[in-house]
């Protein structure tokens, strides 16, 4: 996967832009974590947007997104041009280390912005 994350304010992201959503949230959660993903569907349509994939992967949120599945798949679905970018409930859910950043596609931030 090759690209660069770039954060886009939401009153740039058009009306009816096609997204996949997607979450990294510490199994220790549980149920909870299912809050995040609930709120970010919200967010993405009251935007006006359409969340036409969302992955959600179970790890530790500070770790390295590298075996994520979810995290290449939401990569992969912006790549092949099924989606224009990723909405996340909080932007670290997208990975803070230097490799993460080396690999990351157009991000739109979510309601935890």
């Amino acid at each position: 996967m090759s690209g660069s994350a770039r954060q886009t304010a939401p009153h740039e992201v058009p009306p009816g832009a096609r997204l996949v959503l997607y979450a990294c949230l510490p199994a220790s959660l549980g149920e909870a974590a299912d809050h995040s993903v609930a709120s970010a569907r919200r967010y993405v349509a009251d935007a006006g947007w359409e969340a036409v994939e969302t992955y959600v992967d179970r790890a530790a949120p500070f770790e390295s997104r590298a075996l994520c599945e979810g995290w290449h798949n939401a990569l992969a679905a912006v790549e092949q041009g099924r989606a224009a970018g990723i909405v996340t409930p909080l932007l670290v859910m997208l990975g803070h280390l230097e490799e993460d950043r080396r690999t990351s596609l157009p991000a739109r931030p979510g309601p935890g912005r």
